[in-house]
Order: structure tokens, then sequence, then C-alpha cells
């Protein structure tokens, strides 16, 4: 448009506000009596825009599991004080993850975007985000979504990490490292696991059943905890005195276990009665045979053992090939309880 500001001689400047945008050009003419002087200024106008970027360029969820994040998304506006709306689209193959705005920017300048991986197919999907106002283009950003399945959690497995049945002995030449036998039960898996319906029961190297049965008491074990059990019925004359265990024969209210130095068998059974010494048995957790024992996991019996060895599970408890010959050596006794340091199998 045009104006006549009738500007006094000594202005020097004015200010012009145009409602339109792109390119103007000005023109400003001076009248001195008769005189006349014209000049001419091209000038842009702005035309109000947003656009939007998102905080993170990437966000990881699993299908299952934990299956949730969040992406905030910031609006950059120019000339433009208006409310924003954000809306979302999902590309990717497969079933894509729930992508919903959760909080608008309106007047304001962050946005937040949520994604749910609940039942998406595994792999990367793009998200865009749009942002739209009154009177100005729409801007959008994009980042990209990976949907994971969750890593397997291996179940809590029981297993017998240390066998020591010397104690009880009276022997002198040598002398027994401990005054009692024991047990030392081990979680090799990845979840707590219950001890209450379980049983340890003890078999002769050349006996056809178990003889005696020891009843666990309902305690959890963590994943890489040990548990120390006392088995004998009365303690020995020879050797060092053991106060570290979680359970003794004192606290057994059915049979505690006399087991044989060199050779037998003991079994982690999943069940309080008797079971038959097949390695085949149903409720059978968990067998260790030793010395000259007639019933073994695998193609043979773990060493033989005597008052001053115990059979220790290789790898601290971790292994177990279902192979005794090859998963237990004979070392020195080193029994551990439930208040060792958690040794978490890989």
């Amino acid at each position: 448009g045009s104006s006549d500001l009738g500007l006094p001689g000594s202005t020097t400047s004015f200010t012009h506000t145009y409602s339109a945008s792109g390119p103007v050009t000005m023109t400003v003419t001076a009248r001195r009596g008769t005189q006349t002087a014209t000049g001419t200024q091209n000038a842009a106008v702005a035309s109000p825009s947003i656009s939007l970027s998102a905080a993170n360029a990437s966000r990881d969820v699993n299908n299952s599991g934990s299956t949730t994040a969040t992406n905030g998304v910031t609006v950059t506006r120019t000339g433009y004080s208006g409310s924003v709306t954000l809306a979302t689209s999902v590309s990717g193959t497969g079933t894509a993850p729930v992508v919903t705005v959760t909080t608008q920017p309106g007047t304001g300048n962050s946005g937040t975007v949520s994604i749910d991986g609940t039942g998406a197919t595994v792999g990367s999907y793009t998200v865009t985000v749009t942002a739209s106002g009154g009177g100005v283009s729409n801007a959008t950003t994009t980042f990209t979504v990976n949907v994971n399945a969750p890593a397997a959690t291996t179940p809590g497995k029981l297993v017998i990490s240390q066998v020591y049945g010397g104690g009880g002995s009276s022997s002198s030449s040598p002398t027994p490292s401990y005054k009692v036998d024991y047990v030392e039960l081990f979680n090799a898996g990845g979840q707590d696991i219950s001890l209450a319906g379980k049983s340890l029961q003890y078999g002769s190297a050349a006996s056809t059943t178990f003889s005696s049965t020891y009843t666990l008491k309902s305690v959890v074990i963590r994943p890489g905890q040990y548990y120390l059990l006392s088995v004998s019925s009365s303690t020995g004359t020879g050797g060092a005195a053991y106060s570290g265990a979680d359970l003794t024969g004192a606290d057994d209210t059915t049979t505690a276990l006399n087991m044989a130095a060199a050779n037998g068998k003991i079994a982690l059974v999943n069940a309080t009665t008797a079971v038959s010494t097949s390695a085949s048995t149903a409720t059978l957790i968990d067998l260790v045979g030793y010395g000259t024992a007639n019933t073994f996991e695998g193609a043979a019996a773990a060493p033989a053992l005597s008052v001053t060895t115990a059979g220790l599970r290789k790898l601290g408890g971790c292994q177990d090939a279902n192979q005794n010959g090859s998963d237990f050596v004979a070392g020195t006794p080193a029994p551990r309880n439930s208040s060792a340091a958690l040794n978490v199998c890989n």
C-alpha cells in the first residue's frame, strides 16, 4: 500500500508495518516546494513458520517385558505464536509398535511421543512426527524405533556343587578335614528357585535304592547362590568343627545322611519320598555318583573321595554337562554357604 506520512523536514526515518509476506518494494518521495526526490528500497517480509526436531534419533523397545519408551519433540517458531498440534505415523515391515502423542506442544515449544512395542514384529521402524498450526506450513521430523525380543532368562537350575563324606571319622592318619559330612547346593540358573518339597537322598555305592532321605527347608536360592547342608547325624572325633551350614542335622525332621567317604551316590530329588537309584527317575533333579558308585550321570562316576578330599563341581558349580566324571574333580574341601559371594553363571 502507500501513504503520505507528512514527515517534518528534520525526520530522517520511519517505520511501516506490512501485513503481507514475501518481497516488498518501498518507495519514498520527498517534496520541498516544487522539488521532489524519490528513493526505493527492496525488502523481504518473512513468512511465519515452524520447524520440528526429535530429542533422540532412535529409541529401543522390547516386544515383551520392557516394552515402552518415550521421545521428546521440540517446536522451533519463527514469527508464529499460535497453537501447534502433533500427529504421528509409523512405517516398516510387520506389526508396528504403537506410537502416540502423549503431550501436545499447544502454544509451547515441546511435546512428547510414547512408543509401545508390545506384540510388535522384531525390526526397525520409522516414526514420522508432523506438526501443524493455523496459517503455517506443516513441519516434520523422523526417528527410528528398534523393536527387539527380550533376552531369554535362564530358569532356576539347582545342582549339587560339592560333596564331602569324610566327616564322622575317628581316623587320625590322615585326620579328616571336618567333623561332619556336608553337601553343597548351588543355583546355576538365572531365576530364584525354592527348595520346598525337595530332598537329598543317599545310597551306598552298590545299593539299588537310596537308603536315607534328608528333607530340605522351604527357602529360596538366588541365582549364583550356594546353600550348605550339614548332613551327618553325629559329629566325628577327628577333623575341624564347622558351624557355617545353612541347614544342619539337628534341623532335619526326618533322617540325616551318613555318607561314605570314598564311594557312594547322592541325589537331589523333587520329592520327599525315597526314589529308585535309576538316573532316569522323573523326580531326579541332580545326581552325583562318586568312586565305585553303580549309578551316576553320564559315562563315568566322579572321582573317589576321602576324608581329606571333596567332590567339587567345576567352575564354582557352573559346569553341568550331566557327566559326573568330567564335571567334578576331587580337591580340598571348601564348603560355601548362602552368605558366600554370588557366582552367577554366564
